[in-house]
């Protein structure tokens, strides 16, 4: 697991562990809050990949 938080480090997609989830967006939500809320899901969707696949590893022995 230490693995994945350091290859998350690496690729700067950690930040969804490092920072609070942006408020959901509204109509009045100006663009630049929209494309940090963007970016937050996109990185919290990669994280989440890399640790499925880093654990189902760990957990097979590979």
């Amino acid at each position: 697991m230490e693995k994945a938080f350091i290859m998350l480090g690496y690729m700067d997609i950690d930040l969804a562990l490092r920072e609070e989830q942006p408020t959901p967006l509204t109509i009045e939500s100006t663009p630049y809050v929209k494309r940090d809320f963007e970016k937050s899901d996109r990185l919290n969707r990669m994280s989440l990949i890399i640790m499925k696949h880093i654990i189902l590893k760990a957990f097979r022995g590979i």
